[in-house]
């Protein structure tokens, strides 16, 4: 049992429920890491900026028009950046792996993204080559408070897009400013590196007013079902919640309470990752040789394809 939820779709950002389907995902992206400096100063920078933000409602606009100028815009914050914008961060939670207790406040069920990837660099593997020490200087945190997520159909866009971020820090001296960027362009065919078609393992959001694809969604005896929005957007039942109201003793629908900041938000994970498809390659070969499978075969089942 389900109980739908619209999602208020012109309050949440684009890359949350829109543009990583196969066929839909834009091919152009370039990805600009922000530190922050006067308060005031980056407070009205992040103002102008949340207006040239993207939700999934202008998304669906842009996608019916057309224009080479075209381009989306994502916003998104550190824990350390979302501080520095005077969000409520009240109380204490003390982490083992971190420097010294962090502040998380509505963050308390959240540990994960107030502490961030650098301090859980052991459970997440980064260890070895892979440890923080080897990281870029972006990536270590010590500076990065925002990224602002650039997308477009065509390379104008992407332009068009970077000169208004150019715009919008010179009328806001002081306040962001760019600490390196990664751009990233979609390879001819909509493959990735490994050679196999991209963007077609995405699950179907319920509420999310996009029309299922085939296989998208999660399965059941009856069929595919879509995922609980609370799954990807905060402030919505997810699947836990959907359970619990299915029970005898509770009727109708739960509601998710979260704090005015999350409501309606998500969260982020950016890892920079390097793809040995020569080692790949080679490995899936020697192991086909085993399974008497022929190379392709045996790599597109090992990534799911």
């Amino acid at each position: 049992m389900t109980y739908p939820t619209p999602i208020l779709l012109e309050d949440v950002q684009s890359n949350v429920l829109r543009g990583y389907r196969v066929h839909e995902a834009l091919p152009h992206v370039e990805y600009v890491f922000l530190a922050f400096g006067e308060p005031r100063a980056t407070r009205d920078f992040v103002r102008e900026a949340l207006a040239l933000t993207t939700s999934c409602t202008a998304w669906d606009a842009l996608a019916a028009s057309s224009g080479d100028e075209r381009f989306v815009w994502n916003l998104g914050f550190t824990f350390d950046g979302l501080r520095a914008l005077g969000a409520n961060t009240a109380e204490y939670f003390p982490y083992p792996d971190a420097d010294e207790p962090r502040q998380f406040g509505v963050f308390s069920e959240f540990a994960a993204f107030a502490v961030g990837a650098k301090a859980r660099a052991a459970a997440l593997g980064d260890t070895g080559p892979s440890a923080p020490d080897f990281w870029a200087p972006v990536y270590k945190g010590e500076e990065l408070r925002a990224v602002v997520s650039l997308s477009a159909w065509v390379p104008p866009g992407i332009a068009r897009a970077r000169q208004l971020l150019a715009d919008l820090s010179k009328r806001h001296p002081g306040g962001a400013r760019e600490i390196g960027s990664e751009v990233g362009n979609a390879l001819d065919g909509g493959t990735e590196h490994f050679g196999f078609v991209d963007g077609i393992g995405q699950p179907f959001v319920e509420g999310s007013g996009l029309v299922p694809l085939p296989g998208e969604g999660t399965p059941t005896a009856d069929g595919w079902e879509p995922v609980p929005a609370g799954e990807f957007v905060l402030g919505y039942p997810n699947v836990l919640d959907q359970r619990l109201a299915c029970e005898p003793e509770r009727t109708g629908r739960l509601e998710r309470m979260v704090p005015a900041l999350l409501s309606n938000g998500s969260f982020l994970v950016f890892r920079k990752l390097h793809e040995d498809v020569a080692t790949f390659r080679a490995w899936a070969a020697e192991q086909a040789k085993r399974t008497r499978m022929t190379e392709e075969h045996f790599a597109a089942r090992l990534v799911g394809r």
